[in-house]
Formats: C-alpha cells, sequence, structure tokens
C-alpha cells in the first residue's frame, strides 16, 4: 500500500483517491529547493503521463523536450 509511502517512492506511479487516478509528483517548492535536471526531468514526465492519461495533445517537441536539455 503506498497511502504512507514517501513521494520519492510514489511519484510517476498512476495511484486512484475515491476512484479519481492521480499522479503523485514533486511540489513546485521542492523543485525550487532541489533544482537538478533529473528532478525537473521526473516531474516533466510525470506532467507527459497526465497529459496522455486525459487525452491531451503532446507535441514532439513537449516529448523530447529533455533530450535536447
Amino acid at each position: 500500500e503506498m497511502e504512507n509511502a514517501p513521494i520519492t517512492k510514489m511519484r510517476g506511479t498512476w495511484q486512484t483517491y475515491r476512484g479519481i487516478p492521480l499522479m503523485p509528483t514533486f511540489h513546485p517548492a521542492y523543485l525550487l529547493h532541489k533544482e537538478t535536471m533529473q528532478n525537473k526531468r521526473a516531474v516533466w514526465e510525470d506532467l507527459l503521463a497526465v497529459m496522455e492519461k486525459t487525452g491531451l495533445p503532446i507535441s514532439d517537441k513537449q516529448r523530447g523536450y529533455f533530450l535536447n536539455h
């Protein structure tokens, strides 16, 4: 059960809360405090997963953003 798991273990994996799918990710303040390319890329990948699940279009530029940075 992921209920009490730290965010570092939960982020990037789909969870469900009251039947609603959730994608745990880092808080923006964490990114400002621990600003690494690895953390930024992790959050970006989480957001891409949400976009994909909700049917939002993802451009090649968005999909490959961290491949070029």
